[in-house]
């Protein structure tokens, strides 16, 4: 499961360097749900995906309902194509944190 990670500080940064889809979308929820109780913020680096599905779409809801609720931040970075033009679909653009650079804390 290519998975790139970085931490600085209080904030976790993630890369997907692959699809993002079912296949993959349990095992990166076990890893984004222990890094978010592990940090104030979660930077979520989007750019290398060329798929993503309905199931990824449903992880980073779940993650950023989660940190919400803990007074935590989520911040997907760097949107690649795919992932902005599924988030556009389902008008989700306004849900999430989203920008081309990583957030400073």
């Amino acid at each position: 499961m290519p998975l790139k990670e970085e931490k600085n500080n209080d904030l976790t940064t993630l890369s997907i360097e692959e699809n993002f889809n079912i296949y993959v979308a349990l095992d990166y929820k076990n890893i984004f749900m222990e890094r978010l109780s592990e940090s104030s913020s979660i930077a979520i680096d989007l750019s290398l995906v060329t798929e993503i599905d309905s199931s990824a779409i449903q992880l980073l809801l779940l993650l950023n309902r989660e940190a919400n609720a803990n007074n935590k931040r989520v911040e997907l970075i760097n949107p690649s194509i795919p992932v902005s033009g599924i988030l556009d679909l389902y008008g989700l653009t306004d849900e999430f944190n989203i920008s081309t650079t990583i957030l400073n804390t």
